[in-house]
């Protein structure tokens, strides 16, 4: 199936994105993982954060995808497993490069900041547990993630993606709840815990950039690798990305003061998150588009059967 096509907002374009080799995972420990989901306020916010406070870092992004568990279908939206197989899997498929497309919208904004960056991303039902299986996996040793502050003045909300990951992840890792730009907490990594040797899977298959490029220049992004639960696979590189990248004059992660930061996060926000209600509406129109041909094919089949 083809990408959808998007209207482009002003100031942004499309470049190809080359496939990179798939290299060996080196200096991990340096290494700054990043939890972010759908919500671009939110990844905004989380990434200036770590830009600020891990100057240097390598980043990489950590993104859990959530299949949707109902369908829409000519009937309405049906539950994945009661729906037709044919209209499922092509749902499945733009919800890949819907994912696609978000991710490599924030690798254009680690760019933006001249961050070099990378991507690792799971398929689960429930995200807090992905998080969890990636930071197993990779062996994650430094982790910022998201939190309200409520979830530190109530523990009774065990439910929340923090305070599950705060009582499940590893020892070995260290955390960063972040709210809104400002630390809340930081779960302290265990001193008597003896991180594991690095896995041949993650040596074999850790996947980054091979290089970012600045303005007018294409950017190599990586080939972004998804590990579902019961399978291993590649989700196919998207041939277009959103975003120009633009130089900054500030020797310091691109920013002068706070008062740039904030208009350069507010802009980036709203930048992203008409990106994504456009695609948003071109996946609606395509699906209505394919409901249509379902419901003209049924009509010739039925008169056909008369």
């Amino acid at each position: 199936m083809k990408l959808l096509r998007q209207s482009h907002p002003s100031g942004f374009d499309r470049n190809i994105i080359p496939v990179p080799e798939i290299i060996g995972n080196n200096d991990d420990d340096d290494k700054v993982y990043v939890a972010v989901g759908k919500s671009v306020e939110k990844a905004v916010s989380l990434f200036h954060w770590t830009f600020r406070r891990f100057k240097d870092k390598e980043i990489c992004i950590l993104y859990v995808h959530q299949p949707s568990p109902l369908i829409p279908t000519l009937l309405g939206k049906l539950p994945a497993t009661q729906a037709n197989p044919d209209v499922v899997c092509a749902y499945r498929k733009e919800e890949r490069n819907e994912m696609q497309k978000l991710l490599l919208d924030y690798m254009s904004l680690c760019a933006r900041s001249k961050v070099k960056a990378c991507v690792v991303t799971t398929e689960n039902d429930q995200v807090r547990k992905g998080i969890v299986d990636l930071v197993n996996e990779y062996h994650v040793q430094k982790l910022v993630m998201g939190a309200a502050p409520e979830n530190w003045m109530k523990v009774k909300k065990n439910s929340s993606k923090s305070s599950y990951a705060a009582k499940n992840v590893p020892p070995f890792c260290q955390i960063w709840f972040v709210n809104k730009g400002k630390l809340l907490y930081t779960r302290e990594p265990s001193e008597d815990f003896d991180l594991p040797p690095p896995s041949v899977h993650q040596d074999s298959r850790a996947l980054r950039s091979q290089s970012l490029h600045y303005p007018n220049t294409e950017r190599e992004m990586p080939q972004i690798y998804c590990r579902s639960r019961s399978s291993t696979s590649f989700i196919p590189g998207s041939t277009s990305m959103t975003g120009s990248l633009q130089s900054n004059t500030s020797s310091e992660s691109g920013y002068s003061s706070e008062h740039d930061l904030r208009v350069e996060e507010e802009s980036l926000c709203k930048q992203l998150e008409e990106v994504n209600m456009e695609a948003e509406a071109s996946r609606d129109e395509a699906f209505q588009e394919l409901l249509k041909r379902k419901r003209l094919e049924a009509q010739a089949l039925q008169a056909n059967s008369k």
